[in-house]
């Protein structure tokens, strides 16, 4: 019989299956494998999408690693990025980017929470809530072009939307029969991805992410889908709350670093 698994190693696992996950459910337009790496391109349309996922050995010394990034990068005219989490490697990587310039930004956390848990509870009165499993156009209206994207990115975002939509949910809250709010579930081996959540200003403190996060999870539930998880920025105090309301709890962290001039 092999040993029980350490508290890290049963971590580490989770992590795995979550980062190939999430990897799976946010598609590029473009990648390339280096090594176990791979290098996402999508017209600069999120940071997940536009940098290299550097899970795993890239199959080079980290000088030679960053290098073949850079270079990529630099063929379509973008900054480098990558993104660097626990399975990391080759462990010196993240010093490294540091010591040629790259700046450290954006840190997420990466939450779990059951399912089940997450879709307890009552629907608020006054709220309709609808979850389409084809791209909506009133989810797109909101999510598309009254969330952050503007000009171009508004299409390159739906194409990225239309290839997630044969396993997503496109959850939908309406007050009044107006949207109002909307989240993005994902399915994939027994998990679903949370993404892409926003509430309009002047409807925010009413609980509408929260019944939001409930008709994934119910979503999710029916199909299969006993785990939930999402990334959160570290900074976003209110997503925080939401999600620890919840039942969320971290799992790990990640961090970008981004070089923006030339070589130092």
């Amino acid at each position: 019989m092999p040993p029980p698994l350490s508290d890290n190693q049963r971590d580490l696992a989770a992590i795995r299956v979550i980062e190939r996950q999430a990897f799976d459910c946010w598609p590029a337009g473009e990648t390339a494998p280096l090594g176990e790496w791979q290098l996402r391109a999508n017209r600069g349309v999120t940071n997940r999408a536009n940098s290299a996922w550097a899970s795993g050995d890239p199959g080079l010394p980290a000088r030679a690693a960053i290098e073949a990034v850079e270079q990529f990068y630099a063929e379509r005219d973008q900054p480098p990025i990558f993104q660097l989490s626990p399975l990391t490697r080759p462990d010196e990587l993240d010093a490294a980017l540091a010591s040629r310039g790259y700046e450290s930004y954006a840190p997420v956390t990466v939450q779990i929470a059951a399912a089940a848990d997450a879709a307890q509870g009552q629907p608020r009165e006054g709220l309709e809530l609808e979850c389409h499993t084809q791209l909506h156009e009133d989810w797109f209206a909101l999510s598309g072009t009254q969330g952050r994207y503007v000009g171009e990115a508004v299409l390159v975002y739906r194409r990225m939307m239309e290839r997630i939509a044969p396993r997503a949910c496109f959850a939908l809250a309406r007050r009044a029969g107006e949207p109002v709010g909307v989240g993005l579930g994902v399915h994939g081996r027994g998990w679903v991805g949370i993404f892409s959540m926003l509430t309009l200003p002047e409807h925010r403190g009413l609980g509408i992410g929260r019944e939001i996060l409930r008709e994934i999870a119910h979503w999710s539930v029916i199909r299969g889908g006993n785990h939930l998880y999402l990334q959160v920025e570290a900074e976003n105090e209110a997503a925080q709350a939401l999600y620890s309301g919840a039942g969320f709890e971290k799992l790990y962290d990640y961090h970008y670093r981004r070089r923006l001039s030339g070589p130092s």
